[in-house]
């Protein structure tokens, strides 16, 4: 697959980056601190591709990025109280939680 290099601050270079994500495609995208390389995490096809181009083994975990609180019963298999008011206190910013994959 060809790889391209668009302008961040491009609109149309986002609309693009997530066009090629949803056809299973992997897209590198910078973050405060660094460049990440992510996939769509419920195409499976895209995932298994990830950790190759990240150097990663199958066994270690990949973070899952997420828009808000509302998506983590998608991914997370339980979630504590002390999640949900972590999330509800710090989204929308910059958190990380660590939580069980949820199995389907």
């Amino acid at each position: 697959m060809k790889t391209e290099v668009l302008p961040a601050a491009d609109p149309g270079a986002i609309h693009h980056a997530a066009d090629v994500l949803r056809h299973g495609g992997l897209v590198a995208f910078p973050t405060d601190t660094v460049y990440g390389v992510g996939a769509l995490a419920f195409n499976s096809e895209a995932v298994e591709r990830l950790y190759p181009v990240k150097g990663r083994s199958a066994e270690k975990a990949i973070a899952v990025l997420i828009a808000s609180p509302d998506h983590l019963p998608k991914i997370a298999a339980d979630m504590s109280a002390e999640v949900k008011l972590l999330a509800a206190a710090f989204w929308p910013g910059a958190l990380t939680l660590v939580v069980a994959k949820r199995i389907e």
